[in-house]
């Protein structure tokens, strides 16, 4: 609880960063697991980041939908074969 109330929002959307990139895996294997805890424990204590970690991930799952549609109607690379010899 005291350190829900020592952080501000913006270092916690820096936590939630740094979970995107430990989800992509590129951090330690365990900081998925600990920075997913903490920021659990921090939603339960305090409510503006509840609501905010909430609101990033609706946003992730719009951006992902969005990527999802945009690739289906792109067309696929022409694949063109080439004297050169590089």
């Amino acid at each position: 609880e005291d350190f829900a109330n020592i952080l501000s929002l913006d270092e916690v959307r820096v936590l939630i960063d740094l979970l995107k990139l430990a989800v992509a895996g590129r951090m330690n294997e365990n900081a998925k697991d600990v920075l997913s805890t903490v920021l659990g424990n921090l939603s339960k204590t305090c409510s503006p980041i509840r609501e905010m970690i909430l609101e990033a991930c609706v946003t992730e799952l719009e951006d992902v939908t969005e990527d999802l549609s945009t690739r289906r109607k792109m067309p696929n690379p022409v694949v063109q074969e080439s004297p050169h010899p590089y």
